[in-house]
């Protein structure tokens, strides 16, 4: 984009005209109107609010900080960056504790699976097995069934005699 297009440049070039134009009429004003204009001007700009720096200016940059707050020592100054940085640094290693956690337990998991293939009757391969699989189910949902029932239905439901 050039600078005939670009608008911040078409907004620029307006003011500087305008401002040519009031700073010509300035000169044909009465010195009665000048001076009341003078004294807005003044008034504005004592009642402009101050211009507030960003916290983090204010921290990193510690002239400006500790001027505002009278003197200070250098190492106070390191004292306080590291107060202002330290929640982050807290929260960097919380995310790594629980990264390492979550991974040991995953670890844990894997383990206990492995565990549980090697020291079962039944191979590894029979898991592959669709069919071993849906036994596997029915069993467990047939094994529930007999537990949900009394003591006396459950030994006749067994007992095929």
């Amino acid at each position: 984009m050039n600078r005939a297009q670009d608008p911040q440049f078409e907004v620029d070039r307006i003011g500087s005209a305008v401002r040519e134009c009031l700073d010509g009429a300035t000169t044909q004003l009465p010195s009665r109107i000048t001076e009341r204009l003078y004294l807005a001007r003044l008034n504005a700009l004592a009642a402009r609010k101050p211009a507030l720096l960003p916290i983090a200016d204010r921290v990193l940059s510690p002239q400006l900080a500790f001027n505002q707050a009278g003197n200070r020592s250098d190492a106070s100054s390191n004292w306080n960056r590291l107060s202002w940085m330290a929640p982050f640094i807290v929260l960097a290693l919380g995310l790594l504790a629980i990264a390492e956690w979550q991974q040991d337990a995953r670890i844990n998991d894997i383990a206990a699976v492995d565990i549980a293939l090697l020291s079962d009757d039944v191979p590894p391969d029979a898991y592959m097995d669709s069919g071993f699989l849906a036994f596997l189910k029915l069993s467990s949902i047939a094994k529930q069934e007999l537990e949900a029932l009394p003591a006396d239905k459950a030994d006749a439901a067994v007992d095929p005699s």
